[in-house]
């Protein structure tokens, strides 16, 4: 059973550092080239990275999605939030410190 992204950053200590199933609604997809997504559930978010590049999502998904992989919480630098709110394409600012998923697998439920 998937645990909903912010059940997982609320809860951080005992999700983080090792594979699980994460879930929550697509509210951000990397316009450059799909490499990322954000996930979101009752105000919690976590950015979605697709391993090294491995896959890629469509630029235009949305809807639910499903993840398998890891959780961490990364700091990012400056010029790594700028480049984030860029590829967004919404302009959306980019807390410094984020919730992030290394994913190896991604199921899109569709748009609701």
């Amino acid at each position: 059973m998937a645990v909903p992204v912010s059940r997982a950053v609320d809860a951080f200590d005992a999700h983080a550092g090792k594979p699980g199933r994460f879930s929550g609604r697509i509210t951000e997809v990397c316009q450059a080239k799909g490499c990322w997504m954000v996930l979101e559930h009752e105000g919690r978010t976590a950015r979605v990275m697709f391993g090294n590049d491995a896959f890629f999502l469509p630029r235009d998904a949305s809807g639910s999605a499903v993840v398998h992989g890891v959780l961490a919480r990364k700091q990012l630098t400056p010029a790594q939030a700028r480049h984030l709110g860029e590829d967004g394409g919404k302009g959306l600012p980019v807390d410094p410190v984020e919730y992030r998923i290394v994913a190896d697998g991604v199921r899109v439920v569709g748009a609701p």
